[in-house]
């Protein structure tokens, strides 16, 4: 049995891919492009950077302190712009509301582990 399923079965569904030429461009002119109409932001890709060390170790941090905030902003946009397309109602699969512990069993315990979020998928997908 399959977890995750879509509404076409897979022998009815092809991808086709096709090479494309596309421009790269700048920042600037991306999006002088796109605010005037003349292109779509998917017409035009622009060079990325690395992020430098400094960048990531600071992503890494607030993205540690404002987890739940994140997901709850995450959430909240769903249910306000997608309510009607869902098939359930959205579920947090989460950590318990306990000081993370030093003992390697209890913070298993603690944080969401694979079963967990296994059972919650199901569930949503009403496979429990």
């Amino acid at each position: 049995m399959r977890l995750f399923t879509g509404s076409y079965r897979a022998e009815d569904t092809v991808f086709l891919l096709k090479p494309m030429a596309m421009e790269m461009v700048d920042v600037a002119a991306k999006e002088r492009l796109i605010q005037s109409g003349q292109r779509h932001y998917s017409e035009l890709l622009t060079l990325e950077q690395v992020p430098n060390p400094r960048y990531l170790a600071l992503f890494e941090a607030l993205t540690a302190r404002y987890a739940r905030r994140l997901a709850a902003e995450i959430m909240a946009r769903i249910m306000e712009q997608a309510f009607y397309d869902l098939d359930a109602p959205v579920a947090r699969v989460c950590g318990e509301e306990v000081p993370i512990p030093y003992a390697k069993h209890l913070e298993d315990a603690a944080l969401p582990q694979m079963p967990k979020i296994v059972a919650a998928a199901r569930q949503v997908c009403g496979m429990a």
